[in-house]
């Protein structure tokens, strides 16, 4: 039997009970007093927009003037709770440069800028935004300092820079794989040495105490995503997605990236990554920098995040490419290697960091050598909702790399067998063959996919983002907008259910700096929240972000918000039939 994912279960639950009351929320679709939606539903979908970059929020903070909060834009991944019987609290990433934003304020009055994450307070019934703010009052470095300057976070300046590029996302309920606190797990995307000299931090908020934490036993990568499994009883086991830019064998410094003419023998792109870790361990001095006391960090070794493994997938008989794996429907079996993400004799030598942390660089080059199976840009990852050691990864595709085989993207499954340490991937869907030519052309079914969720009906909702650099470009042959899909694992249909609508201009007095340019916008931090809201039996409620990226005029530079965009609600309605995928 499977391993099942409990926190699923418990969710169904509290779904079909509030069915039964015959509680349902009535106010999803958009009236005359909601704001207009930067993004129009398909069929029987509706959209909300809950909340508008540049918008005046309420909050209960005193620190805020006239206790109004305003995030900044770039919103990605997301997350969410029952706070209490009439409230969702929803975790938001801002994903900005560090040195981008208005600056924000610490416990400890440090200043920050840069990426950062807001909560939310939405009323489960009306929607309406109760409470808003940062979600963190301090922040513990990599070596488990308080932060107390920039530089502790950025590692090279001694400026405001902060947190950098957060992108997906993942809320993990205590008590639920092997977890003991609620816990948001985000990563930096950045890649070094352009993004960041050593490579970014993987990064835990204890949700409940609102204390973020730099996880440095997950590896330095430009990770995407984390999303856990159903491992070891006694450890945590979470699958990595690594956003990395393609580089080659050589590369050391800014500017040698990957391109078209590099030979795929000196390519290092990014492997699938595994992160087993151990709870409690009572003995973590290798997997500790110098100066780092395991009683001072007891939410990270209770949870398994102060002392681990990292492993990186090897495919079976030598394949090592999306050249030699791909076309929809096609698998693929291997076995998971370690690998060290600290050696403290070398640390501050070329390829460590001062603690002798790896670089993102030199786990992945270490990765290569090892046989790493190459993908072309992994991105986003979901657990299945009952499966615990199934997931689906979504790897948006590169044409500067892989022209001829990963242009358009892929969707994988994954299923990971922890006691042969093992897994096997197949191919869901494959943009370069349409879906196993479900689709006329690549440009007509789902392109570049980017995050993801894997919903508790079944049914993957995944978003595009337009990575496409040679012709045929992103919407060239379709003239659609960026959209946001779901797909049917079982029968593999893939449906449309919303697009971005680029007529939508906001906030007022703003402009699009590029109208013409298609994908310019791009939907972003999928997440199922039926289980959150009053909803009827077989309705479907996903919250989702839109990336603004050429709105940053006006009100948004006036107020350093970086970027436009938009939260959004999305509903299908009861429609009197099944809506579980494979049906």
């Amino acid at each position: 039997m499977k391993p099942v994912n409990s926190c699923t279960l418990d969710r169904v639950l509290k779904s079909v009970s509030l069915a039964i009351l015959g509680m349902a929320l009535t106010v999803f679709a958009s009236d005359d007093s909601s704001p207009v939606s930067m993004m129009k539903g398909e069929e029987t979908w509706e959209v909300r927009a809950l909340l508008t970059v540049g918008d005046h929020l309420p909050s209960r903070n005193p620190r805020f003037a006239n206790r109004e909060f305003r995030p900044v834009g770039a919103l990605d991944g997301l997350g969410a709770y029952q706070l209490d019987q009439d409230t969702v609290r929803v975790l938001l990433n801002h994903e900005l440069d560090g040195k981008a934003g208005y600056p924000y304020r610490l416990d400890n009055v440090t200043r920050l800028r840069g990426a950062r994450i807001s909560f939310l307070d939405i009323d489960r019934r009306t929607l309406q935004i109760l409470n808003s703010g940062i979600a963190y009052r301090t922040i513990y470095d990599r070596q488990g300092r308080i932060v107390e300057t920039g530089f502790q976070i950025n590692e090279a300046v001694q400026t405001e820079q902060g947190l950098s590029r957060l992108c997906s996302s993942q809320l993990i309920e205590k008590d639920t794989f092997n977890f003991v606190d609620t816990i948001y797990l985000t990563m930096e995307e950045l890649s070094d040495p352009l993004g960041h000299p050593y490579g970014g931090t993987v990064w835990a908020l204890d949700v409940e105490r609102q204390i973020l934490y730099a996880v440095p036993a997950m590896g330095r990568m430009a990770g995407e995503n984390a999303t856990p499994l159903s491992g070891p009883q006694d450890a945590v086991a979470l699958l990595i997605g690594d956003d990395t830019v393609p580089q080659t064998v050589e590369a050391e410094v800014a500017g040698q990236d990957a391109g078209f003419h590099t030979s795929p023998d000196h390519v290092v792109t990014a492997p699938l990554w595994l992160y087993v870790g151990k709870k409690n361990a009572p003995v973590v001095e290798r997997a500790l920098p110098p100066g780092i006391d395991p009683g001072r960090a007891s939410f990270l070794n209770r949870n398994g995040l102060l002392a681990g493994q990292l492993h990186y997938f090897v495919a079976d008989h030598g394949v090592r490419t999306v050249a030699q794996f791909n076309g929809t429907g096609a698998t693929l079996t291997g076995v998971w290697k370690e690998i060290d993400v600290l050696d403290g004799a070398k640390a501050g030598e070329k390829g460590y960091d001062p603690l002798g942390y790896k670089t993102g660089l030199t786990l992945r080059r270490e990765a290569k050598t090892g046989g790493a199976f190459q993908f072309s840009r992994p991105e986003d990852v979901s657990t299945h909702p009952v499966i615990g050691t199934r997931a689906v990864l979504a790897s948006t595709g590169r044409d500067t790399v892989f022209p001829d085989h990963d242009a358009w993207g892929t969707i994988y499954r994954i299923d990971v067998d922890f006691e042969a340490m093992t897994a096997t991937l197949k191919i869901l869907y494959d943009g370069d063959d349409a879906g196993g030519a479900r689709f006329s052309h690549p440009d007509e079914g789902i392109r570049n996919p980017d995050n993801l969720e894997w919903g508790d009906d079944g049914w993957i909702y995944i978003q595009e983002d337009k990575a496409k650099q040679q012709s045929p470009l992103f919407g060239s042959h379709s003239g659609e907008e960026s959209s946001l899909w779901r797909l049917d694992p079982l029968a593999g249909e893939a449906q449309r259910i919303a697009r971005i609508d680029r007529s939508v201009i906001l906030p007022k007095g703003s402009t699009d700096e590029s109208p013409g340019e298609i994908g310019a916008w791009e939907s972003s931090g999928i997440l199922d929240v039926t289980h959150l809201f009053v909803t009827r039996v077989e309705e479907r409620v996903l919250l989702a972000t839109v990336q603004a990226h050429t709105i940053r005029d006006g009100l948004i530079a006036k107020h350093k918000l970086d970027q436009g965009g938009q939260l959004i609600l999305l509903r299908r309605p009861f429609a009197g039939f099944s809506g579980k995928a494979g049906k």
